[in-house]
């Protein structure tokens, strides 16, 4: 799992648009593995795996059937300066898009993983407010078809 941890990873922060979105950078990092991950600044991106359907692999014969896993992605914004939180509900709304656009149908593949992501379901709630951390929260969950590449 770890080689897809880090194809998604790797995808999220390749794309310029959604790193401005979040003001992600390697000293203030905004895209993390994790449902709740601290510290958090926000906005933020957290995911983490949702199910999974594993396939027993043969390692006799080397085969490395694909797998199925559902990772869930949850988008933290901060309140609005009114605390009504509709700013926060537009960032998300707007994280959220941008993550449809670059996750949806995307081919994830690098020298470690084959991996296909399509989008799972669109909002499983809708955007609600966290009282004790002050923030908007949304979810969107996608799957991923995936297997290690053999050395």
């Amino acid at each position: 799992m770890n080689a897809l941890w880090a194809a998604i990873y790797s995808k999220l922060t390749g794309d310029a648009a959604l790193v401005a979105l979040l003001g992600h950078s390697e000293s203030d990092r905004r895209i993390k593995r994790g449902y709740q991950p601290e510290p958090m600044s926000y906005p933020c991106v957290a995911y983490d795996l949702w199910s999974a359907h594993m396939e027993p692999v043969d390692q006799a014969q080397g085969n490395r059937a694909p797998q199925v896993v559902t990772v869930r992605f949850t988008i933290w914004a901060p309140e609005s300066a009114l605390g009504d939180g509709q700013a926060g509900d537009a960032l998300v709304a707007t994280i959220a898009e941008r993550l449809k656009e670059i996750l949806h149908g995307a081919d994830l593949t690098d020298a470690h993983v084959q991996s296909y992501a399509s989008l799972f379901d669109d909002f499983q709630s809708p955007v609600r407010f966290d009282q004790q951390r002050r923030a908007c929260v949304g979810v969107l969950r996608f799957r991923f078809m995936w297997r290690e590449v053999s050395e």
